[in-house]
């Protein structure tokens, strides 16, 4: 049962942003709601407002960038991303990220937007779009500002938004490279991530120019393995240099030690994935 709290539906990015700056922090925006609803309904979080985006045009938008890129619009659909060509060819790891998440009846229903301010350190959307440099467009009482993901992740806190605003898009840059996503769950769908990780390589001769890998749960938030990815960029491809960057990801993570699954289980997941990954995006 839902607590009472008050309905905005507005049709443009100021109104919702006023919304929220008269609200304060007992306002909660809506996107798909898989996730904040589930969190109302079992008193894990509170709303004395919600305010709904579904009505703001420009947040559905999905758009080449005149770079070569694309721009995706905050609520842009799970199953709409898993599906979308431009993605599968472009950017293969977020393709695979949304096409792994939840069930199907979920993924007809959240949102890029959604996912990535959920604050869940796994979320696959999140961890796909580190590894692809991503960066987001906010928009607020200032106006807009477009920022890095790796900045839209405090190493301890919530995403990076200021009181009243609101995150509008996500901007990919041009596919220079091959990428690919890997995770684990011990069910195959609907069960929480112990382990996922996401890597982008861009080679030449089979020698590595540039290397992205992003790890999700470091913790509390997904996070880009740095020290991993130097040991990649400038050396020649291979198993054994794989999985040298794969323990250096796993060493490096501050992984959880719960119920779910110890530290040591996970760091192997990580090293397991990590290594498949980067053969995958390199073959």
């Amino acid at each position: 049962m839902l607590q009472p709290f008050a309905y905005f539906e507005p049709t443009d990015l100021e109104e919702a942003s006023a919304l929220l700056m008269e609200h304060g922090p007992h306002a909660r925006l809506l996107a798909g709601g898989t996730w904040l609803l589930v969190l109302l309904e079992r008193r894990l979080a509170t709303a004395r407002a919600v305010i709904n985006l579904k009505a703001v045009p420009e947040l559905a938008d999905a758009a080449p960038t005149p770079k070569g890129g694309l721009r995706l619009g905050a609520l842009t659909r799970v199953d709409r991303l898993a599906a979308m060509p431009e993605v599968r060819q472009a950017y293969p790891a977020l393709a695979q990220a949304a096409a792994a998440m939840a069930t199907p009846h979920v993924r007809r229903r959240a949102t890029l937007g959604g996912n990535l301010c959920s604050q869940i350190p796994f979320a696959d959307l999140a961890v796909a779009l580190l590894a692809l440099e991503a960066r987001v467009e906010v928009f607020g009482p200032r106006g807009r500002r477009t920022i890095p993901l790796t900045a839209f992740y405090e190493p301890w806190g919530p995403p990076v938004l200021a009181p009243g605003e609101v995150l509008v898009a996500v901007s990919l840059p041009a596919a220079s490279g091959r990428s690919w996503y890997e995770r684990f769950t011990v069910r195959q769908a609907a069960d929480v991530v112990l382990a996922n990780v996401a890597v982008s390589l861009e080679m030449s001769e089979g020698r590595i120019l540039r290397a992205r890998i992003a790890i999700g749960a470091d913790g509390p938030r997904p996070a880009r393995a740095l020290g991993a990815e130097r040991l990649l960029e400038g050396q020649a491809a291979s198993p054994d240099l794989f999985a040298a960057a794969a323990e250096a990801a796993a060493t490096a993570a501050n992984l959880a030690d719960d119920w779910r699954a110890s530290r040591d289980y996970r760091r192997h997941l990580l090293r397991v994935l990590t290594s498949r990954a980067l053969q995958r995006a390199a073959a």
